[in-house]
């Protein structure tokens, strides 16, 4: 047994004098206690901090396209200003005569990158008339499975808004596009007058410092 235990303390001494030295930043084997080993060299620790803080990078856009925002990194043309088309002659569509509807193409996009939790959220109300009458209406997706379905009633009361969570601690980012489609109840019985109304996508902090 003494000569087992003599052999490991004598093969632990070797191995510490011919053990690799492998420093942080610059190896210089003329250094002073420095003495040339094969596989000696040099390490450099790398490191990518994606936590929350002070110093974590971060990047929030919202808004809407007239093109599709397909990608986390994907540009947008922005859109201002929407207006509705009235079916007065014949059904366009799914659109019956008397109702109005979106042509153009909007798209409601939002791009997150960041390690903190946001809930982004998509809200409206009625269409309000001028003179203080209201036209329903309803926005939802045209295409895609994002579920979107928003709108107001006459009471000018919005509907329940709609939130789609970002979580930072299980993914640093997180996109979506959705089409949108836009219709009106009837207006066949309405008063002539000028209805307008918003649609509002918000980003609001969730959890700690919110």
């Amino acid at each position: 047994m003494k000569k087992v235990v003599v052999l490991l303390l004598v093969l632990t001494m070797a191995a510490s004098v011919y053990a690799e030295n492998i420093v942080t930043g610059v190896y210089d084997s003329t250094t002073a206690g420095s003495s040339f080993t094969s596989g000696d060299g040099a390490k450099l620790p790398v490191s990518l901090n994606l936590k929350s803080g002070d110093n974590t990078p971060e990047k929030i856009v919202v808004g809407f396209s007239s093109t599709d925002v397909g990608s986390i990194s994907a540009p947008n043309t922005p859109v201002t200003s929407a207006k509705l088309t009235p079916v007065t002659d014949a059904p366009v569509g799914d659109h019956v005569v008397g109702t109005a509807y979106l042509a153009e193409d909007v798209y409601l996009f939002y791009q997150i990158q960041s390690a903190n939790s946001y809930n982004i959220t998509v809200s409206t109300k009625a269409l309000a008339g001028t003179s203080g009458g209201f036209l329903d209406w309803e926005v939802s997706n045209a295409e895609g499975d994002t579920a979107l379905s928003i709108g107001g009633t006459e009471d000018g009361a919005s509907y329940t808004s709609v939130t789609y969570p970002h979580t930072g601690t299980t993914s640093y980012s997180k996109f979506d596009s959705i089409k949108l489609e836009m219709e009106t109840a009837s207006y066949l019985e309405k008063p002539a007058d000028n209805y307008s109304a918003k649609i509002t996508v918000t980003v609001e902090s969730v959890g700690a410092g919110a």
